[in-house]
């Protein structure tokens, strides 16, 4: 099978996924190659043109007026169709492909248009979605063969929003910061249940939670051995609460070996939670990762702690009595399957 994983250049993520998906497949024994969506239309220009525009609209605040994503993808459909179905159409005749993966909805939309135009019927069009948990209306596309998202959140969003039933697949979470990760699962020796907390984070009260004695161990990084020193002498004190320390500075290598992570909104932080089976507990909630918090949430995968230290050692305590790790366990992160699916 030869196959072409393209992506449009709007962000990392893009890029990252598009490779991986890529080696993969090549690893399969499928011929497959990546490319940036506008390099292999050849309308660079175009895009750097809108990406100025865009930048420019932003910076005078224009955006709320021109709905500049639905502006710049309308205008994206009409020229490519104008000046990229040439390169499309010699793209192809040089290099037949039986299989474009896209990667950002900019590509599926593009990708599909010229394969009407050009009346190229022999390839198939996939599209996968990097959000997950939510899509935009742009990646809504119909004249897909397939449509893939992650998660029934993701599904019921597609549905509501017009993507055909009979398009959508599940597919696996694929994000370079997962499958990067270079990990040793350390051996459990107890059944107690094991908090990580970076304290660069500093919005939880460790002396609140030391005096309620909670019944977990407490592993903190990124804490100076004075300051270590002096909560730990609280926390000695304690009959159920167990406090420790360790040198490691990258919180991800000791994800797996903890219960419930505490920590930021960070997306990384709760996609790699969520790849470990754990628990996360937020310090806060911010829109721009609103999706995946309100997965967690729903899901019981975690909370948003309160700002008010009293109440977070209550709500930590809480969620301890009903903690239940075999909830984590429910996303599908095998990227390998996902490239089997595509071979058969």
């Amino acid at each position: 099978m030869k196959v072409i994983c393209i992506y449009a250049n709007r962000g990392e993520e893009y890029k990252a996924t598009a490779e991986l998906i890529c080696n993969e497949l090549i690893k399969a024994g499928h011929q497959a190659v990546v490319e940036e969506l506008f390099d292999y239309l050849d309308i660079k220009w175009l895009d750097t043109f809108l990406s100025f525009t865009i930048k420019l609209f932003s910076k005078l605040r224009f955006n709320n007026q021109i709905k500049s994503s639905s502006r710049e993808l309308d205008t994206l459909l009409k020229f490519a169709k104008k000046h990229g179905y040439r390169a499309f159409q010699s793209n192809l005749e040089e290099a037949p492909t039986d299989l474009f993966i896209c990667i950002h909805p900019y590509t599926s939309q593009l990708i599909t248009a010229l394969r009407d135009k050009t009346n190229i019927t022999d390839i198939s069009v996939y599209y996968y979605e990097t959000r997950f948990f939510s899509l935009s209306k742009r990646a809504v596309n119909n004249d897909l063969d397939k449509f893939f998202i992650s998660t029934n959140k993701g599904k019921e969003e597609a549905l509501a929003l017009g993507q055909k039933k009979e398009t959508i697949s599940f597919a696996p979470i694929i994000s370079a910061d997962i499958y990067t990760l270079n990990v040793n699962k350390a051996e459990r020796k107890d059944n107690r249940i094991k908090i990580l907390y970076d304290t660069k984070d500093d919005r939880i009260n460790l002396s609140k939670l030391i005096k309620k004695d909670i019944n977990a161990d407490f592993l903190l990084i990124n804490c100076s051995q004075e300051k270590f020193k002096k909560i730990n002498s609280e926390a000695s004190k304690c009959k159920n609460l167990k406090l420790y320390s360790s040198n490691n500075s990258n919180k991800f290598d000791l994800f797996s070996s903890a219960d419930i992570i505490i920590g930021p909104p960070d997306r990384k932080s709760m996609l790699i939670a969520l790849y470990y089976n754990k628990v996360y507990f937020l310090t806060e909630k911010k829109k721009k990762t609103a999706d995946i918090t309100d997965y967690l949430l729903a899901n019981k995968l975690g909370l948003v702690l309160s700002n008010n230290s009293d109440k977070q050692a209550e709500e930590i305590k809480s969620y301890l009595k009903e903690y239940d790790p075999s909830r984590a366990n429910n996303l599908n992160f095998n990227l390998e399957e996902f490239v089997q699916e595509l071979s058969n």
